[in-house]
């Protein structure tokens, strides 16, 4: 099946073994941290929101899109061969 990014983004089945667990273990530990820390330490909202959910997103995103970016260049690459 050939993937776009959005669909690719969505599916997770066909992505590596580390971004598996990092999106189904890591991620949901990072929130639910996130979530107890505000409970108990409310006016720092926006001081934990930006060193515990921003950086856990960006890795998301960038892990994503160059994961994405490398299998798209080896399908195309098989394709041409």
């Amino acid at each position: 099946m050939k993937y776009n990014f959005f669909t690719w983004w969505l599916s997770t089945k066909i992505k590596p073994l580390t971004y598996r667990i990092w999106r189904y273990i890591a991620f949901p530990i990072v929130f639910i941290s996130w979530v107890a820390a505000l409970s108990a330490f409310s006016q720092y909202y926006w001081l934990i929101s930006l060193y515990v959910i921003c950086p856990a997103v960006v890795i998301d995103v960038v892990w994503n899109v160059i994961t994405y970016f490398c299998l798209y260049k080896k399908q195309n690459k098989e394709e041409n061969n």
